[in-house]
């Protein structure tokens, strides 16, 4: 009975704050632009980290034409700081380099994971001002992972 009450209570808070963020989001979407422009502004002003030298190497020495970066999120709570950390680094090296990004759901917990949460990623991407090139999941690939498994094998 208790364990019941518990769950009931955990998803009636989860609903309240889906919608908490909801309401933040609109007010700050109504409030300020887009991220996206103001961050390829600040990247094409920043003197190169390690990951820019290597990708400047690479597209340099021709070892590589193009960047193809993923932001791979596993779709069992809500995003956080460090999540907006990793969409900008991801998306902001696609768009500093002309290249894409992948939306790569990590959905390899089927027991913890949700649409909601599915859901909610993609629509906190869009909100900081990025569109991805492709959307997958890992479990996609659970056949060719599983064929070359048994190749080690």
């Amino acid at each position: 009975m208790v364990s019941v009450i518990i769950n009931e209570s955990t998803k009636k808070l989860s609903a309240l704050h889906h919608r908490r963020l909801k309401n933040i989001k609109q007010y700050h979407k109504n409030r300020f632009c887009k991220f996206a422009p103001q961050l390829k502004k600040m990247i094409e002003e920043k003197s190169l980290n390690f990951i820019e030298e290597i990708i400047e190497e690479d597209l340099k020495s021709g070892k590589y034409t193009s960047i193809l970066t993923r932001f791979p999120p596993e779709p069992n709570g809500y995003l956080h700081i460090g999540h907006a950390k990793s969409i900008c680094l991801n998306f902001g090296l696609g768009i500093r380099y002309g290249g894409k990004t992948n939306l790569r759901f990590d959905d390899t917990n089927p027991t913890k994971e949700e649409t909601e949460y599915v859901d909610s990623i993609k629509e906190d991407v869009n909100w900081l001002g990025f569109t991805w090139a492709n959307e997958l999941y890992a479990s996609d690939y659970f056949d060719e992972l599983y064929n070359l498994a048994v190749l080690l094998i």
